[in-house]
């Protein structure tokens, strides 16, 4: 088994992000998160119950993947905020838990 760039803890990879040449990258991804949703906006359009507003005027709010994360991610997943889902979707919690030997290569702020 080979595990490589796995985010093993998304609140710390957030934080990271913000933290690497002054949140740039973070504001990047962020932005081509909502481009990438933009261009399949007719496929979407459904969200706009589950995250109460318009997909149009959620992708206004995103600047970071953070903002995307708030306003999307943790909303289509059911998590109470982005935070809650960080924790919980972070496979830290569980990496104990694997019992084959296990290949895993990561860089040191992923």
């Amino acid at each position: 088994l080979v595990s490589i760039c796995n985010p093993f803890d998304f609140f710390f990879c957030n934080q990271s992000l913000n933290k690497n040449l002054f949140g740039l990258y973070n504001k990047g991804l962020g932005w081509c998160m909502s481009k990438l949703m933009k261009k399949h906006l007719h496929e979407v359009k459904g969200l706009n119950e589950i995250i109460g507003m318009e997909v149009e005027d959620g992708l206004k709010q995103v600047s970071t993947t953070q903002d995307f994360d708030r306003i999307f991610t943790s909303k289509m997943f059911a998590y109470k905020t982005a935070y809650n889902y960080y924790r919980k979707a972070s496979c830290s919690r569980r990496i104990h838990d694997i019992v084959t030997p296990t290949f895993i290569l990561n860089a040191m702020d992923d």
